[in-house]
């Protein structure tokens, strides 16, 4: 005799919770980063971009 033992665990709950939390960090991120009423870049994002830039070996394609 052959008996066949399953379990069935719906996912969708946390596919939905786990969208809408990227879609909150996303937001977070360009709250952080852009200045609401100018739409420009704020210092710390302007330091943090350029500071990456620079550390990814960029440094001699900058003009001082």
């Amino acid at each position: 005799m052959i008996r066949w033992l399953g379990a069935s665990t719906d996912v969708h709950d946390a596919y939905l919770l786990a969208e809408q939390r990227e879609k909150l960090a996303d937001e977070l991120v360009q709250i952080a980063t852009v200045d609401h009423l100018t739409q420009v870049l704020t210092r710390r994002a302007v330091i943090d971009r350029a500071s990456a830039f620079l550390n990814a070996g960029a440094a001699d394609q900058v003009a001082c």
